[in-house]
Order: C-alpha cells, then sequence, then structure tokens
C-alpha cells in the first residue's frame, strides 16, 4: 500500500482545567467538590494549517458525545446541530463545564443520520449498552446508506472515536477518530482522438452492505485490519443514469486526469484481489466494457482514500493505476491551561 505524506482528518483534543469558563458554555450539573472543565476540539484540517478545503458534504453536520463512568453508567449524552450553518466546517469547539473528576469514557459520533442510529444513541440515557462498541451498521431493504455518491451526501459522512481518561485539573488528552467508511475516487484521462462518452461505470464483487460503528484498532496502529460484521454480503456496485449517474463526455486527447465520480462504501474484504476490478460502459467503445481488475490487495481499512486513475489509449484499451492514501488523521497538540 503506498503512503500519503499528507493527512487529512478528524482529531478530537480534550483539554482539562480546573479553571472558571465564561457563560454560554455547555454546563453539567454537579454536586462534587472536585470539578473540571473540558473543551472538545473538533478538526477535519490538515497537519497546523488553518483552512483547508473540504468536499461537500465531509463536514460536521451533527456532533453526539456520551461520556460514562468506568461502570459505563452514562454521565451525559450531549447532541449538537450545525446543519443550519451556512457552510458547514471542518472544526467546531464544545466546552463542559463542571464534570466530575475521575476515570471518564468518551464516545464520539459524527454525521450518525447518515447510518441511521439518531434514535438509537439519543436512547443511550443510564446504562452504556452491553454491545455498543460492536454495534454494527448494516443497509436495510428500505435504507442503503451506503455506498453513496458524494453529490447525494446529505447527512453528511460518519466518523467515530472514543478514549478512557482519567479527569484532572490540568490534563491534555487527544481522542482520534476516523471515519467510519473508505472515499471512493475515479479519475480517467481520454488519450484517445475521438471523445468518450461513457454513461455508466461497473465496480466488481466487493462492496459489503454493513460495518462496525467503531474501528478496532489501535489510531496509531501501522497496520490497520478490516472486520465484516457476520453476515455481511459483498456485491457488485453500478453507477449509471437510474442510480445518479448521469454520464460524462471525455475530449480527445487529454493531457490530465478528470475527475469523473466519488463515492463512500463500507470498508471492504474479499477473498482474491480480482474481485477489485473496474468496466466503463461507453457507446461504441465496447472493449471498454470488458472488467479489469486494478488492486493487489484483498482489503481497504476504513478511514482510507482509494483513488483510481484510469488511462483510456489510443487503442482503446484501458490502463489502471491506483493509490490507497491515508484518508487519515491530523494530531493538533493543544498546551493544557495551568
Amino acid at each position: 500500500m503506498r503512503k500519503l505524506e499528507r493527512y487529512l482528518g478528524i482529531v478530537l483534543l480534550v483539554l482539562l482545567t480546573g479553571m472558571v469558563c465564561s457563560c454560554g458554555k455547555e454546563r453539567l450539573s454537579d454536586t462534587s467538590s472536585e470539578k473540571v472543565n473540558v473543551t472538545l476540539n473538533f478538526d477535519t484540517r490538515v497537519g497546523d494549517s488553518e483552512s483547508v478545503a473540504i468536499d461537500e458534504g465531509e463536514g460536521i453536520r451533527t456532533l453526539r458525545i456520551i461520556i460514562t463512568d468506568e461502570n459505563n453508567q452514562v454521565i451525559d449524552n450531549i447532541w449538537r446541530d450545525y446543519s443550519s450553518e451556512g457552510s458547514l466546517t471542518a472544526s467546531k469547539t464544545l466546552t463542559i463545564m463542571g464534570l466530575e473528576a475521575g476515570i471518564r469514557k468518551f464516545y464520539v459520533v459524527i454525521n450518525e443520520k447518515s447510518i441511521g442510529l439518531s434514535e438509537y444513541l439519543d436512547g443511550i440515557r443510564t446504562d452504556l449498552p452491553s454491545d455498543f462498541i460492536s454495534k454494527v451498521i448494516q443497509n436495510t431493504t428500505t435504507d442503503t446508506y451506503f455506498p453513496r455518491m458524494a453529490s447525494n451526501i446529505e447527512n453528511g459522512v460518519p466518523a467515530t472515536g472514543m478514549i478512557e481518561v482519567n479527569l484532572n485539573e490540568n490534563n491534555t488528552f487527544t481522542i482520534p477518530c476516523v471515519h467510519t467508511v473508505i472515499k471512493v475516487e475515479l479519475n480517467i484521462k481520454n488519450l484517445m482522438n475521438v471523445p468518450c462518452p461513457i454513461s455508466a461505470i461497473k465496480f466488481g464483487t466487493f462492496v459489503p452492505n454493513a460495518t462496525y460503528l467503531f474501528d478496532d484498532d489501535e489510531p496509531d496502529a501501522e497496520e490497520k485490519s478490516v472486520k465484516l460484521p457476520e453476515g455481511t454480503t459483498i456485491s457488485t456496485l453500478q453507477y449509471d443514469e437510474p442510480n445518479g449517474f448521469t454520464g460524462i463526455s471525455l475530449p480527445a486527447n487529454m493531457s490530465d486526469f478528470q475527475k469523473v465520480l466519488v463515492f463512500y462504501m463500507y470498508e471492504p474484504k474479499v477473498d482474491t484481489s480480482e474481485d477489485f476490478s473496474i468496466a466503463l460502459i461507453a457507446a461504441g467503445f465496447e472493449s471498454l466494457n470488458v472488467a479489469k481488475s486494478f488492486i493487489s490487495q484483498t482489503k481497504i481499512p476504513r478511514n482510507s482514500l482509494l483513488r483510481i486513475n484510469a488511462t483510456i489509449d489510443s487503442q482503446n484499451e484501458v490502463t489502471i493505476d491506483y493509490k490507497v492514501l491515508s484518508w487519515g488523521k491530523a494530531t493538533v497538540e493543544v498546551p493544557g491551561f495551568n
């Protein structure tokens, strides 16, 4: 797998302090004499850049934070809706005042409606469900959450994270969050002497209908695993006009790749790399319709960007290059308060 030097992602920085914060912050009732204030910073920017454009639909629309004690008793269940803001951003800040010191667990779900879990998460008010960490997200006969084209991401892209910390007066904690899906980007370059009208794109049998809500790997694990829930089905995928892809006519003799399609899907795992295939449907160019495998691995972990570059040469043949990049995380260090 080829790595990307530059990382995109979501990081939650939790700053813990005993200082008194100004009014207008999130307040929790608490009778304990040992209290701390928690500031949560949510950031999807690259590294320490102050302003990085994000693709439409990838911003933070809603934010859910469930806080429990060490015995999984729910202390608070906080939800914020930012969807009415003029433009979605990659960062948010939320301060919780008067949280009791001690062992606390933070569970974060971003853009929960995109995976149909709003009612489920909102109902967690007393005890954390025993299967919460292994909660399955699965498409149903009435609701297909993913795969989904970027142009149809009305509820955002989901991301999750969790951490257990010992709250006290002067600590800084980082909670890395990862997208629960992968992002697939198809770019095509036409080297033929005539335009190429692509009306549909067919992908092989590598698209699952389910995944887990939370990542099972450590945030800094060098090699990520992919675990599919029991009963997951793997299917083919076709994007054509009935499925939202209106087609594109690629000009002749292109010098650069053109982005043709972007979609999001659950992390895939297959038996053979040949299942990762693609075929282009273009009237008058039947040779493009033949499915071609394009990858040398059998799994792609969540929070990855699969970039596919397809070149149509002068002989009407397609060659495909790909990269699996980290859609990953950017850790921003923030000092604790004194």
